[in-house]
């Protein structure tokens, strides 16, 4: 409970954080973002995966909202992550249940190195407590909805930094290049190395195949 209350923490500052309506970058300012770094707070925070998901999603979204002004590169690091467990989910609190992601970042100007000031963003599913929530926890898809929360993260950094206006006019732009994403395992594998961890986690007994991870 202690960890979960720190995320929790974690997470309401994020919220205050996303909650202010200047962006990053003022309606007078351009900039365009061609470079983007994404780090873990913790290793153990989703799959091995996810920091490069949120890089590759983040600087398509990128990609969308500026084609032109001075060279950008952004920093992130994701600094909270949750997906419900079944412990979790027999509580009565949904909030405990709910996936969850939090990142703080920094837009760093690619020609002098100045930065401008860190944000916080958040992106968050709702939960479900109680028995509904236990049934949703062992049937839902943990790469699935980590992906989601990764797009989701993506376009909450990019109005941070423009502003709500112009991801309005971004909506239904296509991105002027694509981002190639370079995976450290497959989602295959992975999906299969958090079932045998959430098959250990509830005392059961894994299969042979679950000794590899």
């Amino acid at each position: 409970m202690k960890i979960a209350s720190l995320f929790g923490l974690a997470l309401a500052a994020a919220a205050l954080a996303g909650c202010a309506k200047e962006p990053v970058l003022s309606a007078a300012e351009s900039g365009r973002i061609v470079a983007v770094e994404v780090t873990r707070a913790d290793p153990s925070m989703g799959s091995r995966n996810l920091a490069e998901d949120v890089r590759v999603k983040t600087l398509n979204a990128a990609y969308r909202f500026a084609e032109t002004g001075p060279e950008k590169m952004l920093k992130v690091a994701i600094v909270g992550f949750r997906l419900p467990s079944e412990s979790h989910a027999l509580l009565l609190d949904a909030s405990v249940g709910q996936s969850a992601i939090a990142a703080e970042a920094m837009l760093i100007d690619a020609a002098t190195g100045a930065a401008a000031r860190s944000f916080r963003v958040q992106a968050a599913h709702a939960g479900v407590g109680g028995l509904v929530g236990l049934i949703a926890a062992r049937n839902f898809d943990p790469i699935e909805d980590e992906r989601a929360l990764a797009s989701e993260l993506a376009q909450a950094i990019m109005v941070k930094i423009y502003g709500a206006e112009r991801a309005e006019q971004a909506a239904g732009r296509a991105p002027s290049q694509e981002a190639i994403a370079r995976y450290p395992a497959s989602y295959a594998e992975e999906a299969d190395r958090i079932a045998c961890e959430r098959m250990r986690a509830r005392g059961d007994e894994p299969p042979a195949g679950c000794a590899r991870f």
